[in-house]
Order: C-alpha cells, then sequence, then structure tokens
C-alpha cells in the first residue's frame, strides 16, 4: 500500500509543479481570441447599419402610402385633389402633414397626416386634369432617399 501511497503524492507533487509553472495564456492565444471577436464585432455592426436603413425605407414607403390615400379620401369627399400640403407638428408634438384645398396664406386643414421623423414631403404634382397626383417624400434619416408614388399606376415608381 506504500507504493501505491508514495505513486499516487509523486503524482499529486508532479500536477502541483505544472500548476505552479502555468502562468496563463500565451501571446498567441490572446491574438487568436481578439481577432476573432473583432471578426464577430465587425458583422454584427454591418448588419445592423444594414436593418436600420431598411427601416427607415420602410417608414418612408408607409408614410407615402398613407398621404396618397390621404389624398384619395379627400378626393372622394371633395371631388378635388388637395391644393396644400402644409408640414406641421400634431397634438403629441410629432410631425404632421396637412392636406387642404385653397392657397397656402388662408387654408382649412382636411386632414393631418402623422409621418416618421425626418421624412417630410418635397414635391406633390397634381397631373393635367386634376385627375391624378404624384407625391414625392424624402427620409433625412435615409441619406435624403426619396421615393415617388404616383396615382395612375397605384403604386411607387423608380
Amino acid at each position: 500500500m506504500s507504493n501505491l501511497t508514495s505513486a499516487v503524492m509523486s503524482g499529486l507533487e508532479r500536477l502541483r509543479a505544472r500548476l505552479r509553472d502555468d502562468r496563463g495564456f500565451n501571446l498567441v492565444e490572446v491574438l487568436t481570441v481578439t481577432v476573432i471577436l473583432g471578426a464577430i464585432v465587425a458583422i454584427a455592426v454591418a448588419q445592423y447599419g444594414n436593418h436600420k436603413e431598411k427601416a427607415h425605407l420602410l417608414a418612408l414607403k408607409s408614410d407615402t402610402r398613407l398621404i396618397a390615400q390621404s389624398f384619395e379620401m379627400v378626393y372622394a369627399e371633395q371631388n378635388a385633389y388637395p391644393t396644400v400640403v402644409a408640414p406641421t407638428v400634431d397634438a403629441n408634438g410629432g410631425a404632421a402633414i396637412e392636406l387642404a384645398n385653397g392657397s397656402l396664406d388662408a387654408y382649412v386643414p382636411i386632414y393631418s397626416v402623422p409621418v416618421t421623423r425626418g421624412v417630410t414631403v418635397t414635391a406633390v404634382e397634381l397631373l393635367p386634369g386634376g385627375e391624378a397626383f404624384t407625391v414625392t417624400m424624402t427620409s433625412s434619416e435615409n441619406a435624403n432617399r426619396s421615393i415617388t408614388w404616383d396615382s395612375t399606376i397605384g403604386g411607387f415608381t423608380g
């Protein structure tokens, strides 16, 4: 039994000596982990930027579609498309677009349509005869990207 005890004790002594000499990670291991973490962070940041841009584009499309539907509602009620499109602030302090007929100096809003922050109506054109329109909206949050709704085709152009 003493041989077994001495063998176990010598094994434990060798293990203790090895643990005392172990000083941590070497430079290659630390650099490898750093490179892997850097690659993961680079991929995550790129994906975040893509998702953010897509979200702004979807908000721009949604707001443009909402303005176009509001134009159609004004037409259904008044038998004419609105001639005034004015930026304003809604009751909650958010951005909104007012649609009205008349002149910009004196008009009574028909609809106030809320829009996403950074989205503005940059052009409204009543097509000849006043039976159709195009609305172009721009998002300052998405590198000043513009999108146009054309009522003659009932959708986005370009």
